[in-house]
């Protein structure tokens, strides 16, 4: 993201994980497109001996393209290692190069191909395959890394695009090795209840809020925001991260909040808390409308003076009473330049709005392996 951002050219990041592989298309520092596609390291996984222990789905069908015999228990040689990571190598190529998909390459697809169309000026590489693309990790872990690493850099380097190493390379276990950033917190935030904190690991999602705020629009932007980021109805906690540089006049934020509520509907289950978190200093008063108004049964926490963006994820603590606050923290998976340590830093959201607390409106006025695969050493 801040390659892109500095320079203001488009860079393509390869996430290469356990399960799947994500691309993400980035220009002028933000994240435009995403796609992701069934070609990981643990879609086969070995004991020491060599057994396969675990067949993915997706090994099925790259052992049946190959017409490779495949069954639990039997040994895997490197040669049929290296001839499935190349397949699965070639199938991810098909998604860059974006001239179509063989019909293994249609069958791996998570989400519909990238629509963006242009050239890319630098590629990026992350996860834990990501790590063998780029030298840094030469181990075997019991699966298809080392090999699918050589086989993806090796169709990377045909594309004639300078692969730029990052600056802190992702090590961990559950959502990556993170960069904790602190920023100054918001005077406002709305909280339903003191009981929905803490809140752990909520993955960051942001709508792109159309120039003329309608329900509608929202809407449409929320849900391309949760598409972009891989987002299945009730399986993972998320915050929406909105940018507000408008006037607070409440006709624009109910329409926001109207926006919001229609855009989650199918994504949010009954119990889950909608969480929004905001640049602008809104929190109190979107979240109070969201409340009382329009999901008058919902659970809601509503934090502002942030800035998230894809691909950060975020920690917002129990409240701490005697000063009003709750500890905030962000995890961001893109490595910026200037912090290539990992620091944990966490900060206070000061209450303007206490629990459930009505307000008046101003009148006439108008804001791995990351998947789920069991690590081994390598994300």
């Amino acid at each position: 993201v801040d390659l892109s951002a500095t320079t203001g050219k488009t860079v393509l990041n390869v996430d290469a994980g356990g399960g799947t592989t994500k691309l993400g298309v980035v220009q002028n520092g933000e994240v435009v497109e995403t796609f992701a596609t069934n070609v990981g390291a643990r879609l086969v996984a070995m004991d020491e001996a060599g057994r396969v222990t675990r067949i993915e789905d997706a090994a099925r069908m790259v052992a049946r393209d190959l017409g490779l015999p495949f069954v639990m228990g039997q040994r895997l040689g490197a040669e049929t290692r290296r001839a499935m990571a190349e397949r699965l190598a070639d199938c991810l190529l098909e998604a860059i190069e974006r001239r179509g998909f063989s019909p293994l390459g249609e069958q791996l697809l998570v989400t519909p191909a990238l629509k963006y169309d242009g050239p890319f000026d630098f590629i990026t590489c992350s996860g834990g395959v990501g790590e063998y693309i780029m030298g840094a990790e030469t181990r075997t872990f019991g699966d298809l890394g080392p090999f699918l690493g050589a086989a993806i850099r090796r169709r990377l380097d045909t594309l004639g695009v300078e692969i730029v190493p990052s600056a802190a390379r992702i090590r961990a276990t559950a959502i990556g090795a993170s960069q904790y950033t602190l920023q100054v917190s918001g005077t406002t935030i709305y909280i339903t209840s003191p009981e929905l904190l803490p809140l752990h690991n909520l993955q960051v999602v942001t709508p792109r809020l159309p120039e003329e705020l309608t329900p509608g629009g929202v809407a449409e932007a929320v849900q391309a925001a949760l598409q972009r980021g891989d987002v299945t109805g009730g399986t993972q906690p998320i915050a929406l991260a909105l940018r507000w540089d408008r006037e607070p006049g409440y006709r624009s934020l109910r329409a926001l909040a109207d926006g919001i509520a229609a855009g989650l509907d199918g994504y949010r289950t009954e119990r889950a808390p909608i969480v929004l978190a905001f640049d602008g200093d809104v929190g109190g008063i979107v979240g109070s409308i969201m409340a009382t108004e329009v999901c008058p049964d919902a659970a809601v926490i509503s934090v502002d003076e942030l800035k998230l963006s894809d691909f950060d994820y975020i920690d917002i603590g129990a409240e701490i009473r005697h000063v009003q606050a709750v500890p905030v923290i962000i995890k961001s998976l893109v490595f910026r330049p200037e912090h290539p340590h990992v620091h944990d830093h966490d900060f206070l959201h000061r209450h303007g709005i206490a629990h459930g607390e009505h307000h008046e409106h101003a009148q006439g006025s108008e804001h791995d392996h990351g998947d789920a695969h069991e690590d081994h050493g390598h994300v």
